[in-house]
């Protein structure tokens, strides 16, 4: 997590209603919050302020996963952030919403261009 995130979260921790868990986001009884009051009091008034359209928990997690891979980390570093058995996982999941231009631009990170020129002459290396 980022660091603002952990402070603001820390802050609400030491300001939320004390309970016997130790619940981050208790109810008033003291239980978890369900995830519906958590998207219809939090999430979706979030959403309204900010003049985006609403959306759920999931799509919040995809958008995170694809927004990823898409600015360059490795499938296996967005596996470890996402709690992912492994790359192969967020592949499958999220590497669809990856488009033709990343592969393009990634073979233009390697320096292999469209005009046909090997990687060896573009990085000077021969056999």
């Amino acid at each position: 997590m980022r660091p603002e995130l952990v402070a603001a979260l820390r802050r609400w921790k030491l300001a939320c209603p004390p309970t016997d868990k130790g619940w981050v986001f208790p109810n008033d009884a003291g239980s978890p919050k369900h995830r519906s009051t958590i998207i219809h009091e939090g999430l979706h008034p979030a959403c309204d302020a900010a003049g985006v359209k609403r959306v759920g928990v999931h799509s919040l997690r995809h958008t995170f996963a694809s927004t990823l891979l898409a600015a360059g980390p490795t499938p296996a570093e967005v596996a470890k952030l996402c709690g992912h058995k492994g790359p192969a996982v967020t592949m499958r999941v999220y590497a669809r919403w990856l488009t033709a231009g990343h592969a393009e631009n990634a073979l233009d990170a390697l320096g292999v261009v469209a005009s046909g020129s090997s990687p060896e002459a573009t990085s000077g290396v021969t056999s």
